[in-house]
């Protein structure tokens, strides 16, 4: 199939251990009681396992396409302290333009997903207030 329709994969991991405490601390800091596959029935055991098996899910992907020129391992500790270099190693995969500096100045300029109360403010106040007031579009992940 590849040779029909040409596409790129990249593999986007973090340390196990801190996708665990990251959602753990962001469903504790915005008082969901679930999300990244916890409901609040789920212990702290039962979600790590749960994290673990799809992680180990998602190495075993990862590890299917390892040596091959059209896929590569994107470790987030690495995204996170040099973009730059992702992003130039990113763009050598793809064959696409990735900004020079990582995207730090398409980062800078547009705010984080706004938090469970911000949506619900949002939502309140129409169509015309989801937009970032940033660069105008529609409030998605991208934004």
């Amino acid at each position: 199939m590849r040779p029909l329709l040409p596409c790129a994969t990249v593999h986007l991991v973090r340390d196990p251990r801190d996708v665990f405490l990251s959602a753990v601390a962001f469903l504790r800091d915005k008082g969901f009681a679930r999300g990244f596959g916890r409901d609040a029935t789920t212990s702290d055991l039962d979600h790590a396992r749960n994290l673990a098996h799809a992680l180990l899910l998602y190495h075993e992907n990862e590890r299917a396409d390892r040596g091959r020129d059209d896929a590569t391992l994107v470790r987030y500790e690495d995204f996170v302290a040099d973009r730059t270099a992702v992003a130039a190693r990113l763009s050598r995969l793809t064959g696409l333009e990735f900004p020079a500096d990582g995207g730090d100045e398409y980062l800078g300029r547009h705010p984080p997903v706004p938090t469970r109360s911000r949506r619900s403010a949002l939502a309140a106040r129409g169509p015309a207030a989801r937009r970032c007031a940033r660069c105008s579009k529609r409030i998605s992940a991208s934004c």
